[in-house]
């Protein structure tokens, strides 16, 4: 008989771009559903989530309408490092963010991201919890 082992850990291909002080990066990631985190240039976790669209995400998180303030200022003032995963099923990205959530503790994260389960990811390199 079949039996479905549970995830407890993902191995994802982390993608790196640097997001300037007037907010342009210098590459922004496709149309595609994934997971993200902003951190300092030397790697401090400032903010995690997930998107349907990774790149409609980020020009939101630049936006005027951006509600997270802190988080606005922070891309509007400092250079900042941009990883991004790409992950196509929702399950398994919000059980990612809210596992680098409750493992990394990000500066600029407001709420505690809802998932089923918590699922264990890599982390990029060089980046770990505060």
């Amino acid at each position: 008989m079949f039996r479905e082992t549970p995830i407890n850990f993902l191995c994802v291909s982390w993608q790196e771009t640097k997001v300037e002080r007037d907010g342009l990066a210098s590459l922004f990631p496709v149309h595609k559903p994934g997971i993200y985190l902003y951190t300092t240039m030397d790697r401090k976790p400032m903010y995690v989530g997930r998107a349907e669209d990774l790149e409609k995400r980020f020009q939101e998180h630049l936006s005027d309408n951006e509600p997270n303030k802190e988080l606005l200022n922070f891309l509007r003032t400092q250079t900042a490092r941009l990883y991004y995963a790409i992950e196509e099923d929702e399950d398994f990205r919000s059980g990612m963010e809210l596992f680098l959530f409750n493992y990394l503790c990000p500066w600029f994260n407001d709420n505690t991201p809802s998932a089923k389960r918590e699922i264990s990811v890599n982390l990029p390199d060089g980046v770990t919890s505060l």
